[in-house]
């Protein structure tokens, strides 16, 4: 049965190809062994060549070198090509902030591609089997996924083919005993420090209180979550051909979208970001976006992670790249009323006394600030933002973190390091321009002079 099953997903389901290379992906554990073992009987049946590839990730000491050593002599025994490699997994994980288990497995698949670039194979298999995809769609389903993470492990993807998705670990186990397989226990399989160990010691077996066939029903969910996925799939591909114009710069997104069901629109604002940008966009961001066009919300521009941005244009929505400006820190000494040119595009700030009589309250701008001169002590200092400042905004008695005011105001990220504070050496910030004043220069009924600053960018 396992042998019927093995072969048939290899012609059907990860359609293999006669005179293909196939490099195997072999740890050296139960599984990956038998895989190798179904591939040697079978390579001649279905006319393909086959490789081993090994990666000592070194996690394990002196049980990874036996691990390396176990599989180089099957290779050898079997006549078959071999390729290894050793890594300081925990080294490089702990350099790059990854966890053990999704650096091992980036470095893992980095050795399979190149190994089949500099050998010229076709295709990478490895041995995930029927219980990998039950945990796979569980760990996806605590992690909050979507339709797609349900759909867990496809036989094929790309070059990436797993001919044992469908068959159990009983299986796995009989046909080792069956055929006298060698293989070596991986005792990193205990390790409850692993997510995936602990659905399968922990959960799973609590889980099979409520359903003995669990397992079973997740593996079934998969195969659902796989053809509702691939229609949506198909109906985003037409929405995306009548939806969406693409630039290298920006993505226009009609505006008759929202006649469209919520589904395929959400799916859509993800392809905007897998397609423009690369990268993957949060849940949260894209009910922001549905929320934004659903409802034509005032708001001029949608701020988005990436560094972009959504605003209404005419004929329809504007995903663009907002061009990421880095502002030096600066730093000027006024010594007096007058001009003073800050750094680069950041504008001007103008100080000026007036008289009382001149204030103007009504037509004062926030990028304007009265203050009472006779609380000020001169040189005062003109500087953009650093982190951590604080003041006191008017008509409070509290600081308060300007950066929490620079986002209630919403400023644009690209202005918020642009924008001059004013200092004075004793009090700290006296003013922010497009926040305000510090309550300890507001005016009183007593000043007969008051210093004006008045911005413009």
């Amino acid at each position: 049965m396992l042998k019927d099953n093995f072969y048939q997903n290899c012609i059907q389901l990860c359609a293999i190809k006669e005179q293909q290379r196939v490099l195997i992906g072999v740890s050296g554990g139960l599984d990956s062994m038998v895989l190798l073992h179904l591939f040697k009987s079978y390579k001649d049946k279905l006319g393909i060549e086959i490789g081993i590839s090994h990666l000592n990730h070194g996690l394990r000491g002196m049980e990874s070198d036996l691990d390396q050593k176990l599989v180089k002599e099957v290779a050898q025994q079997l006549k078959i090509p071999f390729y290894t490699d050793n890594m300081l997994i925990e080294a490089i994980a702990c350099e790059k902030k990854q966890s053990i288990e999704e650096c091992a497995r980036i470095c893992r698949y980095n050795f399979f591609k190149n190994i089949m670039k500099q050998e010229g194979y076709d295709l990478i298999a490895t041995a995930h089997h029927f219980q990998d995809q039950s945990e796979t769609v569980l760990i996806h389903l605590i992690r909050g996924s979507g339709l797609k993470g349900l759909k867990g492990m496809a036989y094929k993807r790309g070059l990436l083919i797993r001919p044992l998705l469908n068959i159990t670990k009983d299986e796995i186990k009989d046909y080792s005993i069956e055929h006298g397989i060698v293989y070596r226990e991986d005792k990193s399989n205990d390790d409850m420090d692993f997510l995936r160990n602990r659905i399968r010691q922990e959960l799973i077996p609590v889980l099979k209180n409520y359903n003995n066939k669990i397992e079973d029903s997740l593996f079934r969910l998969s195969q659902i979550a796989t053809v509702e996925n691939d229609y949506l799939e198909k109906k985003t591909k037409e929405a995306i051909a009548k939806y969406l114009l693409f630039t290298e710069e920006t993505v226009l997104l009609k505006e008759t979208v929202f006649l469209e069901d919520e589904a395929l629109r959400k799916r859509l604002y993800l392809k905007v970001y897998q397609n423009w940008l690369n990268k993957g966009l949060e849940y949260r961001y894209i009910e922001a976006i549905d929320q934004y066009i659903i409802t034509r919300e005032e708001k001029p521009v949608l701020s988005l992670p990436n560094n972009a941005t959504l605003r209404k244009v005419r004929d329809g929505f504007l995903f663009s790249k907002e061009n990421k400006i880095v502002v030096e820190d600066y730093e000027i000494e006024a010594t007096g009323i007058g001009v003073y040119q800050l750094p680069g595009d950041c504008g001007i700030l103008t100080l000026s006394y007036i008289n009382k009589d001149d204030v103007d309250y009504l037509a004062a701008s926030p990028a304007e600030g009265y203050l009472n001169s006779e609380t000020i002590s001169w040189p005062l200092i003109i500087r953009n933002r650093r982190q951590g400042d604080s003041f006191i905004p008017l008509g409070q008695d509290a600081q308060v973190k300007i950066k929490k005011c620079l986002i209630n105001k919403k400023i644009q990220r690209k202005k918020r390091s642009e924008i001059p504070f004013l200092i004075d050496r004793k009090k700290g910030i006296i003013f922010v321009a497009r926040i305000g004043i510090d309550n300890r220069v507001k005016l009183s009924s007593k000043e007969s002079k008051i210093l004006f600053v008045s911005y413009k960018d």
